[in-house]
């Protein structure tokens, strides 16, 4: 399990040009991860404590200041698991989000306080992917920054839209996608040609 830690509980003094964005979680190991942006850009980092080999980053306080890459992702679920994108819960109302700019789950999480509704963070189509230029990686990416730096430990799931071929379906399974919406569209016969 992980647990949350308020800016004011931080393990080490960080540099002035970068502020905590709302908590820290830790899990067991005594491992602490943040959010941090630096106080002049709207640029954000992964602030692991203390440095972990399993993490691409540079030395920085103590710990390793690390880019949101894809890699730095992975290591981030597989420390906390409790992070990874899960399946709606038996007898709730799900509503997917829908980011499409990998910018708003801080704003959706927000929404959902005192509200018994399971949120699909990250939900985005092929189609969205291609006109954005973003992948699925992209968008899971986004949506779980979004759950580390509000502190949601309420679960959310990954809805992989409108698919239309397996290898599509695999990609989005490899990557952590707990929700997979297929699009036979192209499979289908115009009412003119069914009479």
């Amino acid at each position: 399990m992980w647990g949350l830690a308020e800016t004011g509980n931080m393990p080490v003094e960080l540099s002035k040009n970068f502020r905590v964005l709302r908590t820290w979680i830790h899990n067991a190991l005594g491992i602490k991860v943040c959010v941090l942006q630096q106080v002049d850009s709207t640029e954000k980092k992964l602030f692991v404590y203390p440095p972990r080999p399993e993490f691409e980053g540079v030395p920085f306080c103590g710990g390793l200041l690390c880019s949101l890459n894809w890699q730095n992702i992975k290591s981030l679920v597989q420390t906390f698991p409790e992070l990874k994108p899960t399946t709606i819960p038996p007898s709730w109302p799900s509503f997917g989000f829908g980011d499409r700019l990998g910018l708003a789950t801080p704003g959706h999480i927000q929404a959902l306080y005192g509200a018994k509704v399971f949120p699909v963070l990250a939900q985005q189509s092929m189609r969205e992917n291609a006109r954005t230029g973003r992948t699925f990686a992209d968008v899971l990416s986004d949506a779980l920054v979004g759950v580390l730096q509000t502190g949601w430990s309420k679960g959310y799931g990954a809805d992989a839209d409108h698919l239309k071929d397996i290898e599509e379906a695999r990609n989005a399974a490899r990557l952590g996608y707990s929700f997979f919406t297929c699009d036979p569209s192209d499979l289908l016969v115009p009412v003119e040609r069914l009479a």
